[in-house]
Parts: structure tokens; sequence; C-alpha cells
């Protein structure tokens, strides 16, 4: 809620806590001084100082070293959720700029691996449900800006009949779905990819075969990487759906025991709008070629060119290293695989397109009218919010983001907020400087008082025995695990 691009505390400056210090290329010097503490954020560090004191009066012992263990635990876990927090925000801040600058010439791929379907079948026995072989499935959700400016998307999903979820197999979706993605929508010249950092995907084979992908599509590319649990959710809800339709289908009395049954039930009674389904044989599992990149997993955001990539620890920060192809030790001849033993898609599936998702009005919501009598036009670009000055609309669905104060009347108005929208943050609780300042306001118009309160400000200095966060405290770091020796 309270972390900002730039400020004066070190706790909140998104700038200051992504800037890696050892590397000019990846530090963006903030204009202002870190100097003051939020109320807020001191109490961790507080209590924790003041439970070492307590700690350390203790007689020593096994129990006394048990607890100053437990309690430097506990301060790296909490220390790392906020670096993870501080992440993630700025991770999604690209996202949002990307869907604000999208155009019918540009498109936002997210893609993950959904969780392996294991098998079912409408009526089974208990010694049928154990030892079963999951079907791997990945889903890529796509999302462009038609003529009138409104969000649109398009689901492929690939079924796998046998598969590893290795590069080699990511790099042959991504080149079917830039394949699919062109065939219906040739006027796409520049695709944002959004991905986690699974090993797959995050991998020197991938990040340098890429580019020969987009070259022989025609296409530019930029990728950046999310934290966990901080940009796929657009795909683990589509698959969501999908589930829920394979499970109508199950319950009609069909089996779902194989890739290509699996395929059927999402297709069956006119498929999903939207989705594209195609079945694929079995991949194969050689190594493409050995490559070492020092430092990749720190690296989240990059832009590729025909010289080279250019690479950033975090989104916005620094002006970024640029990375050349004639660096790497690419082999001769290297062709990015493709799908093995791809199956022709259902008529359905490939005439699916680009949609638009538009959520129903509730019928007690009115527009208000002019003075002449004529509808009066508003913004349509969330569909259906519930404002929070009006607490007697009913609010159903509220996003599931942490701090954000939006809620819905409609599920599919939520899922594109989700998908595509902008949260709005808010303080759920007041602080008691709020609480001092909002009766402090009262008075003076209830004119009750006449001695004017001297109110602390919620910043406050920095005391020299509060440790001084350093700049880069919230990037990715690696950690140094020490072997036992023999004598140990």
């Amino acid at each position: 809620v309270h972390v900002t691009h730039s400020s004066t505390v070190a706790d909140h400056c998104k700038t200051y806590a992504l800037s890696y210090p050892k590397d000019k290329d990846f530090i963006t010097t903030c204009d202002h001084e870190h100097k003051e503490r939020c109320d807020r954020c001191v109490i961790f560090p507080k209590v924790v100082s003041e439970l070492t004191k307590v700690i350390e009066n203790l007689h020593d012992g096994d129990e006394k070293d048990q607890l100053k263990f437990e309690l430097n635990q506990a301060k790296q876990k909490i220390d790392a959720w906020k670096a993870h927090i501080i992440r993630s925000i700025n991770q999604d801040q690209a996202r949002l700029d990307i869907i604000n600058n999208l155009g019918q010439e540009s498109a936002l791929l997210v893609l993950d691996w959904a969780m392996k379907f294991l098998p079912r079948k409408f009526r089974e026995s208990q010694s049928d449900w154990f030892g079963k072989r999951g079907i791997s499935w990945h889903i890529t959700v796509a999302a462009r800006r038609n003529d009138e400016g409104n969000i649109t998307m398009v689901t492929f999903v690939h079924i796998f009949e046998k598969c590893s979820q290795i590069s080699a197999t990511v790099l042959a979706i991504i080149d079917d779905v830039f394949s699919q993605l062109k065939s219906f929508a040739p006027e796409i010249s520049t695709v944002f990819l959004r991905q986690d950092n699974a090993g797959c995907y995050h991998s020197a084979e991938v990040l340098l075969s890429i580019n020969q992908i987009g070259t022989k599509h025609n296409l530019r590319i930029s990728m950046d990487f999310s934290d966990p649990q901080g940009g796929k959710g657009s795909c683990d809800r589509k698959a969501a759906g999908l589930k829920a339709k394979m499970k109508v289908h199950l319950n009609e009395g069909n089996d779902i025991e194989t890739a290509e049954q699996m395929v059927a039930a999402i297709e069956a009674k006119g498929g999903v709008p939207g989705v594209r389904v195609r079945l694929c044989g079995p991949q194969s599992e050689d190594v493409l070629f050995t490559a070492k990149w020092e430092g990749i997993s720190f690296l989240n955001n990059m832009k590729f060119s025909d010289e080279g990539i250019t690479v950033r620890r975090a989104y916005g920060i620094g002006t970024g290293k640029m990375k050349k192809w004639k660096d790497f030790n690419l082999p001769k001849n290297y062709h990015p695989p493709s799908l093995t033993d791809p199956h022709e898609m259902s008529d359905q599936s490939a005439l699916a397109g680009f949609s638009q998702v538009i959520p129903r009005h509730h019928s007690k919501q009115t527009q208000p009218q002019t003075s002449d009598g004529h509808l009066q036009q508003q913004d349509t670009a969330e569909e259906d919010p519930i404002h929070d000055d009006n607490p007697e609309a009913e609010s159903l669905f509220f996003c599931s983001e942490a701090g954000c104060v939006k809620s819905f009347q409609k599920l599919s108005a939520l899922e594109n907020h989700l998908d595509c929208g902008r949260h709005k943050y808010a303080l759920e609780q007041s602080t008691m400087f709020d609480k001092a300042m909002q009766l402090y306001a009262s008075k003076l118009e209830e004119g009750a008082t006449t001695d004017v309160p001297q109110i602390t400000p919620i910043l406050t200095e920095i005391n020299e025995d509060t440790p001084m966060l350093q700049m880069g405290w919230a990037l990715k770091n690696t950690k140094e695990y020490k072997r036992l020796t023999e004598k140990q």
C-alpha cells in the first residue's frame, strides 16, 4: 500500500530497494535522501531488538541458543517476505505498463504449465485411484486491444500425450503459439512474454533461442519474469474454468483417461469461447545445447534485438546491460525445436480468436441522464465496479489482491479486473495519526476547542540506534551453504 517509485522512507522506495550497487547499469540514483521511517515499518526492528535483549539476559545453555536460532530464522523469513512484496509490486508494474500501451499490433502473452490432470473414469474403484500418471497441459493467455481500445483475449491450450516440462518443450510451444497467432492476427508485430521463474522458462537455452523464433515469425520480443504468486493468475483462472468444463463432461457418463479424451471434453458441446486446443504427441527429450550464463536467475526483464539482449535485474531500474550474441558460444546451424506430431485442431478451435469479456450490468444500476433526457456516457474500462462511496450497493466479489479495496457485482467483472485491470490500494485500518487528524478536523469544524493540539508527523527521523537499510535490500541474493568437514 505504501510502496512508491520515489520516497524518503527506505522501506517504501522501490528505486532504492531494487538498485544493485555493484553494477552501474542496474542503478537508478534517487534525487532525495532516505532519512525518515514509517511508524508501521519501524515496529518490526524494534520488536526484534527487544527480543534480542531479553534472550541475551537468559542464562547460557541450549535453550538460549535455540531461541537465538529461532529468532534469527523468523527475522530472515519476514525480511525475505518483505523484499518479495517489493519485487512483486515492481514486476507487476511492467504488466500494467504493457497493458496500458497495448494496441492492435502488440500482444501480451502469459505462459504457465497447469497442474497435471489426473485421468478419471465416470465410475472407478478405489484401487483405480492410486498410481495414476498425470497428463501434462500448458496454457498461454494472449491479450491485445481491438480497434475500439477494449481488451480482447484468446487462450492457447496444448495437451501432450507424453512430455517432460523442459526448455525444449517450452520453445516448441512458443513456436506453435506464434504460428497460430500470426494465422488469425497477422498484423501483430510485437509480443510481450510473461512467465514465472520455473527452470523451463528461466534458462539460458530459452533466452538464447527465443529471438530466432521471433525472427522466424517476424515478431519483436520482450520478456518479463514475475515473482512467485505474482503474475500468472490469468492462466490459473482459465485452467479452473477448463477443469470445470471437463468435470461436467465427466459427470455426464464419460471417461477422461487420455490426452485425446481430455481434448474432447474441453471441446464438448461447442467448447469454450476464445479457447484454441491442440493435441500433441510425445515430445523429444534431447538436450538442445549446453550454455552457461552466470547470474541468469537474477535477471528478470529482457528485451531482444538483432545485436543482443538488454537485461535488467528489476523493471525500470537502471539503463540495463547489453549482452551481445557474439559473447555466447551458440552452435552453428542451430534451429529451435518445434512440436513433435502436432494433431490438427478441430474446426471450432481453429476458428477461435480474440474475444472481449463484457460483464453484465446489474439490473438496479441506471445510467445518469443529462438535462435533455439523454443517457450520459460512462467509462467502461473496468465493468461493473462497486465504488466505496456507495455503501448500499451489494458487494459480492472482492479483489483477492492484498490491499486492493475494489469489489464487483459479477464474477466476470472481477476476472476482467484481475486479468487486465489496475488495483486500487488503500489502508484497511487507520493509524493513530490518521485518527488524530480526523478528530482534530472534526473539532475545528465544531468549534469545540480553543487549544491547538501538537501532532507529531508520521514520518520520523531515523535514530542512531535504528539500523539503516542498504541499497538493493529487496533484490534476490544467494545463500552460502557450508559443507560439513570430515571431522564434523
